[in-house]
């Protein structure tokens, strides 16, 4: 989710929706921040709900679907962008993603397919039994589920997704969704990656707020 557009709090679904201006995603978890004023997933106080496996040291693993190999190398630099961090912005996290043509392997598959909602990508999360959701997380999850959308978007000849401004735009947009895959929510500051209006969003990497909160909740 990346961003939306109207400055609603919806609690609904990871999707980037465009309300009046150019948008990521819906804001699924708009505002939702810990105890310790973290914003991810969480019960609203201590506990933070968070991959089971961890974001590293030890590699972890994305999948890219056929139909999304198109996109690789932005996938990439995404991937890139959240891992190499000590440089710029200069937080040094455990973060450690790697690409694997094995999808059993993988803990972060990304599509290109029609995420059934007027947005530019969307995010799924799944337990360890199996079970899926598109809100908050109730407790800890095994994997997630990124769709780069490939539905028309009225008005253009393109897809939603492809309907993104230029690749850089693009590449925030998987970069944001991949923040919601390692717990991460919305916040309402136009400097930060998880800033869910695409239209004023000033940045297209993780920034310090980001990485800072993935070592505050993957201690």
């Amino acid at each position: 989710m990346k961003k939306i557009i109207s400055k609603k709090k919806f609690s609904l679904i990871f999707a980037i929706i465009l309300a009046i201006n150019i948008v990521i995603s819906i804001p699924i978890y708009a505002g939702d921040y810990c105890s310790h004023g973290y914003y991810c997933f969480c019960n609203g106080g201590s506990t933070h709900y968070v991959l089971s496996t961890g974001v590293g040291p030890n590699i972890r693993y994305y999948y890219v679907a056929s139909n999304a190999s198109t996109y690789s190398s932005l996938i990439s630099t995404a991937r890139n962008q959240w891992v190499n961090t000590s440089t710029t912005p200069g937080v040094t996290t455990n973060i450690n993603w790697g690409n694997t043509t094995t999808q059993s392997g993988s803990i972060c598959d990304i599509y290109y397919q029609d995420a059934t909602y007027d947005c530019f990508a969307r995010v799924i999360i799944y337990y360890s039994n199996g079970t899926s959701t598109e809100d908050i997380p109730t407790s800890n999850y095994h994997w997630g589920k990124i769709l780069l959308n490939s539905k028309t978007r009225t008005g253009y000849s393109s897809s939603w997704f492809n309907s993104l401004t230029n690749d850089t735009y693009r590449t925030g947009v998987i970069a944001h969704e991949w923040g919601h895959i390692m717990s991460l929510t919305h916040i309402n500051n136009s400097n930060r990656l998880m800033y869910p209006y695409g239209d004023t969003c000033n940045v297209f990497r993780a920034q310090t707020g980001e990485l800072n909160t993935i070592n505050h909740i993957y201690p």
